[in-house]
């Protein structure tokens, strides 16, 4: 294994899955559960840029530490399915609200 393998890991799963997971949350809310109404998946994904670094970023630290001790893959594993719960919820919420503002202006 080379020196750079543990740190690409870290990488990944410190700072690619948590975002995925966010933009999987939005995706399967516009795919499965779409409201009425909402924003296309261009639109939702273009609201979940700051959205998602609002929400990931402060959760990173809580991953990092899952990561360190091999027994606390399930605080990781809960800590993305709360992010991705984010992206189904938050996401949507926050569209709306950009809607209503759009059309009150």
């Amino acid at each position: 294994m080379s020196e750079g393998q543990p740190f690409m890991m870290q990488v990944t799963l410190l700072g690619i899955v948590p975002f995925f997971a966010y933009y999987l949350g939005v995706y399967i809310r516009k795919i499965v559960f779409p409201a009425t109404n909402s924003l296309t998946l261009k639109k939702q994904f273009l609201v979940a840029i700051p959205l998602s670094i609002a929400v990931v970023s402060p959760l990173i630290l809580t991953l990092g530490t899952a990561l360190t001790d091999a027994q606390s893959v399930s605080g990781y594993l809960v800590t993305i399915g709360i992010i991705m719960e984010h992206g189904l919820f938050m996401n949507e919420a926050v569209a709306k609200r950009f809607m209503q503002h759009n059309d009150d202006s």
